[in-house]
Formats: structure tokens, sequence, C-alpha cells
């Protein structure tokens, strides 16, 4: 914010992930946890000239290093590890089938708790691990053979979204 205007026309922001201290390896996301922007995206008239109470804004599975205890529950409370790795090293060592569901969980979530935040599918991401260097959702195939397979998992989110919005147009009768 500038002057009481905003400086951008969207915010992007980590998602900010916390772990179940008594489970293992999983993680939620919550409300007030952190410094997360939920519930805190201002708005105002922006510089390209519309105007808004909240910008809309993109949360997305970070990646900033690892700990000094990879695998680990963050005991002391030492910045925003997740079982010691950041958001998408983390992610990238769960099973794909809990890849999936914590995929359709956290856009479930997000778009629930704060309809101004939008959940950016991971993609290609760096990771930070001795075993995950990047993390590639695709498919594996040739070109990328260490893909992690989370590509379908991710169409079947966009896909089941878009049935809901073409349904919610014909019951409004657009």
């Amino acid at each position: 914010m500038h002057d009481g205007k905003p400086l951008l026309d969207f915010n992007a922001f980590p998602l900010r992930v916390m772990e179940v201290s008594d489970r293992p390896e999983e993680a939620i996301l919550k409300m007030g946890f952190s410094d997360g922007i939920y519930g805190h995206s201002q708005g105002g008239l922006t510089f390209s000239g519309w105007n808004c109470e909240h910008l809309p804004y993109l949360v997305e599975l970070d990646n900033y290093g690892v700990s000094r205890h990879p695998g680990r529950p963050n005991e002391k409370g030492e910045f925003n590890w997740v079982w010691g790795y950041d958001e998408i090293t983390w992610f990238a060592h769960q099973t794909p089938e809990y890849r999936s569901n914590w995929l359709q969980y956290a856009w479930n979530w997000v778009r629930t708790t704060d309809p101004d935040g939008h959940l950016e599918m991971p993609g290609s991401r760096t990771a930070v691990s001795p075993d995950t260097l990047w993390y590639f959702a695709n498919n594996p195939s040739p070109a990328v053979p260490n893909g992690l397979g989370d590509e379908n998992a991710i169409r079947s989110i966009w896909s089941a979204d878009s049935t809901k919005l073409t349904d919610a147009k014909s019951a409004a009768g657009d």
C-alpha cells in the first residue's frame, strides 16, 4: 500500500503450511497461523483503475530452504519449517495419494476461508533436500523422468471447479 492505495493488482504469498505435531509428516492450513495472508489482503483503488475491498491473491507452496533437522518436527517454533523443510520440499516428500488429497484439501480450504484467495498449483519449483532438488508436478516422461505425477490430481481439481462454475452459471440463467 502507498498513500492508502494498493501498489499491485493482486498479491502473492506463501501458503504457510502448519505441521500437525502428533501426526508425522502431516500438515494443515490454519487461519491465524504464522504471517498468513488469509483475511488480510487490503484493497482500494489500484493503479490500473479498478477498486476493491480486498485484492485477490495467490498462495503457493513456497521454497526457502531446509532446517537443521529435516524430517523432524519444528518443536522450537523456529521459522516456518514443515517437518524440517520448506513447503514445496515437504510436499514433494509425501506420497502421491497424500499430495493429491492435500491439494484438494488446500484448494477447498483457501476458497472457503477467504474468497479473495486462490491456490496456485505447484508445477515446477526448486526443492531442497539431498533426494529432491526440484519438484515437477508432471507425470514422468522421457522429457522429465523425475516428474512426481501430480498433473492428474491438478487437472481433476480444476475440472471439478470448472464444472461447479458452469453449473452455477446455468442455475443463475447466464
